[in-house]
């Protein structure tokens, strides 16, 4: 016996498909250019808004970023500005000072102390070497942070608030009590070295620096905020902490 395998082809099923589709897609008729009926787009494409990129920009919003019920601020008999944010929805905290002197007031001939000072402040405070340093604040999951910019040196401390009294005294210690060690400032000084011999292979870096040095020829400007090798190699302990004397007083934090 032989099996034949039939097919079978039904073109009016195909059209009464389509025709249910665009009958549910609520379609309408338009003249097609010969005076009869035709087809256009369904109601929601024609009624779709046009791109973003051609809609006018929207209206800013003038209000506050933060909410003032939850933003505090006070300055203390001894110039010190505080300014505290509450915010409950998490058990964290976080601590920070912040000084209105940086890299800019750094004469030439020391370009890198403010980077080089903010660096060795995290690097042993109070009663703490770098390594017991180090240490407290990873045994809480905590964060510790120095660094200094051309208007500005900071530290700040962040952690759970269960530790907040720990962490505060980590943060009055680094801003108030650095060590300054002289191994440690050897350290730094290195770690610096080396951080801007590898900049030199890159020459993005190296184009922003002639920039800088051609825009500010002879002003603190025209060299890196980090400094040049010449300079970073003469800095130590001593003048980090004249530096740190210098910028870390209550009325410019």
């Amino acid at each position: 016996m032989s099996r034949h395998r039939r097919s079978f082809r039904a073109p009016g099923i195909a059209s009464a498909l389509l025709a249910l589709v665009v009958a549910a897609l609520g379609c309408s008729s338009l003249p097609d250019g010969s005076g009869r009926p035709g087809l256009r787009a369904p109601s929601f494409l024609r009624s779709a808004p046009p791109p973003a990129w051609e809609l006018p920009p929207p209206v800013p919003e003038d209000r506050p970023v933060v909410d003032a019920t939850r933003l505090h601020r006070r300055t203390l008999d001894n110039g010190l500005t505080i300014v505290m944010l509450v915010d409950r929805r998490l058990p964290a905290v976080d601590f920070g000072v912040i000084v209105r002197r940086g890299a800019a007031i750094v004469p030439v001939e020391e370009s890198g102390l403010a980077a080089f000072t903010a660096e060795l402040m995290g690097r042993g405070a109070g009663t703490r070497t770098a390594l017991e340093l180090a240490e407290v604040v990873d045994a809480l999951g905590a964060s510790l942070g120095t660094g200094s910019s051309w208007d500005s040196t900071s530290v700040s401390v962040g952690g759970l608030s269960r530790d907040e009294a720990t962490l505060f005294e980590v943060l009055a210690d680094v801003v108030l009590r650095p060590r300054f060690d002289e191994d440690e400032a050897g350290r730094v000084r290195g770690e610096i070295l080396a951080g801007l011999e590898r900049a030199r292979e890159d020459p993005r870096t190296l184009a922003s620096w002639s920039f800088a040095e051609a825009l500010y020829a002879g002003h603190r400007f025209g060299i890196p905020a980090s400094g040049r090798p010449e300079t970073v190699a003469a800095l130590d302990a001593a003048a980090a902490r004249r530096f740190h004397g210098e910028v870390f007083v209550p009325s410019n934090a």
